[in-house]
């Protein structure tokens, strides 16, 4: 038995976005692959605190239609060839008609000025290149 009165979608997070979500998302909407027009409330429910290569849904992997780019060396189960974080997200006001629904998220950030953009995105470039 499926209780669509809650309506949580889970999404991946890449690792250099995470953070903008944890501490800087002022508001979260969402859209339901079925019903693009509707805009609907969402909010942070919980969060798999570690980073994994594991994919909650093939969907979201390029195969399935996503953007996710598989480990080719991994033979077994399908997983991320980069790690991402998962996030769960409740749907205000709306139930969940269908099980494995896709979902677009779309989340708003605090502004913030050029200067700090530019340290963030040299900051990643800096970490990924010298493994900090």
């Amino acid at each position: 038995m499926v209780d669509f009165s809650n309506s949580v979608v889970r999404i991946v997070v890449d690792q250099d976005d995470v953070e903008l979500i944890r501490n800087r998302s002022r508001r979260i909407e969402a859209r339901l692959a079925g019903d693009r027009a509707t805009v609907i409330s969402a909010t942070v429910v919980r969060e798999v605190p570690a980073a994994s290569n594991e994919l909650p849904s093939m969907a979201l992997s390029v195969s399935g239609g996503g953007s996710i780019a598989l480990d080719p060396n991994e033979s077994k189960k399908p997983q991320s060839f980069k790690k991402n974080f998962l996030f769960d997200v409740e749907l205000t006001g709306t139930t969940l008609t269908r099980v494995g629904e896709r979902a677009f998220v779309r989340f708003d950030h605090i502004p913030e000025t050029m200067a700090m953009k530019w340290y963030r995105n040299i900051r990643r470039v800096l970490i990924k290149r010298f493994d900090f």
